[in-house]
């Protein structure tokens, strides 16, 4: 299940955040911003990443991360498809 939803910049600053199940503190952002400024290209990032207690799932489209946090063990793939689902929308509004 997931817990918070953040949306980052091209430069790892948090755009909106959505919390459901608790507040998740920010620093996980930035322990993801930390994964991602060790590859080249931010492409390479990895989608699922275990950090301390909590899974970082996220989505790279154009410059923007669309960033889900868990703290238990969930269904990527279902965690995946709403971070993709919630980017539609977004485009659509646009």
């Amino acid at each position: 299940m997931i817990e918070s939803f953040f949306i980052l910049t091209s430069s790892g600053e948090v755009l909106i955040e959505k919390h459901w199940r608790g507040v998740t503190s920010r620093s996980v952002c930035d322990a993801f911003w930390e994964e991602v400024t060790k590859h080249e290209s931010r492409e390479e990032t990895n989608p699922i990443i275990h950090h301390g207690q909590h899974y970082l799932l996220s989505i790279l489209r154009g410059s923007i991360f669309f960033l889900a946090t868990t703290s238990v063990e969930t269904a990527p793939l279902g965690s995946l498809e709403f971070l993709h689902r919630v980017y539609g929308i977004f485009e659509e509004c646009v």
